[in-house]
């Protein structure tokens, strides 16, 4: 089994729930009365037994809502207990399953004419037609605006991301250009897709090139706001880059924000 960033994001979610659950559980656990309460039948006789203030105690008529507080108690401690097994197997999970096939993504991409050789067997029922090398034009909308070459292959949509692509390929890193990312119901196309050297997962790179038009800026502080509620962290597996007309990028900035994987 394989984890895709869809897979992910759900995991992510999910555990959101779980935490959530267990405190609104633990909150109506601290409400109500502690002990036990069963059920015990004898031919057509019913008793229930259980404890009170740590002491046995069979519960008699009128008693009744006291027991079926305590037997809601204990609903509530299995459900605990459920939430801290699936907690665990989600975490184990994240740990320990490969992102999106990082192997066969590799091994597509950082070889593109092997690549372009062995499309020929891929379908569209098969998960590897996701894989895309990085001279794949097809990925991303508005191609006719990609009119930038790159020392990789590729034409970019800004002389800025030819420096990119550029200091990408000296520090040998693997990348996708424009690879669709799917977080919460939206479609996003970072600039750069880069395979981490040593985890193999994703880190994406954004490069803001207009930070001195206001429109843009605004648009900018609200993508990177929304990837952070989404798990894509600045720093930790979001690179970004920014320039105005007054401070171009520059090859020393890019090499500062790439220290988060070389």
């Amino acid at each position: 089994m394989n984890l895709t960033s869809t897979t992910k994001e759900q995991f992510a979610a999910r555990l959101k729930d779980i935490s959530h659950e267990t405190l609104t559980i633990n909150k109506r656990i601290s409400e109500l009365p502690e002990g036990s309460a069963s059920i015990q039948k004898n031919g057509d006789y019913r008793t229930i037994r259980g404890s009170l203030k740590g002491e046995k105690h069979i519960f008699v008529k009128g008693e009744e809502p006291l027991a079926a507080k305590l037997m809601y108690r204990k609903y509530l401690t299995c459900r605990l207990q459920d939430l801290a097994d699936e907690k665990k197997t989600i975490e184990y999970c994240l740990r320990h399953l490969p992102f999106d096939n990082g192997r066969a993504m590799k091994y597509l991409i950082t070889n593109p004419e092997r690549a372009n050789m062995i499309r020929q067997f891929f379908t569209a029922q098969q998960d590897h037609t996701k894989y895309r090398v990085i001279n794949d034009p097809s990925l991303a909308p508005l191609q006719e605006k990609r009119t930038e070459p790159t020392p990789a292959g590729i034409s970019v949509r800004s002389k800025s991301e030819v420096i990119i692509v550029t200091v990408l390929i000296e520090h040998g890193l693997v990348f996708i250009y424009e690879q669709p990312l799917y977080i919460g119901g939206k479609t996003f196309y970072p600039d750069f897709t880069i395979i981490d050297p040593v985890s193999g997962s994703p880190v994406y790179y954004e490069h803001f090139g207009m930070m001195d038009d206001p429109y843009y800026s605004r648009k900018a502080s609200e993508k990177i706001t929304f990837y952070t509620q989404h798990g894509i962290v600045p720093g930790v597996n979001l690179i970004m880059t920014f320039e105005t007309r007054d401070h171009p990028l520059t090859i020393t900035r890019i090499n500062n924000a790439l220290d988060v994987i070389i």
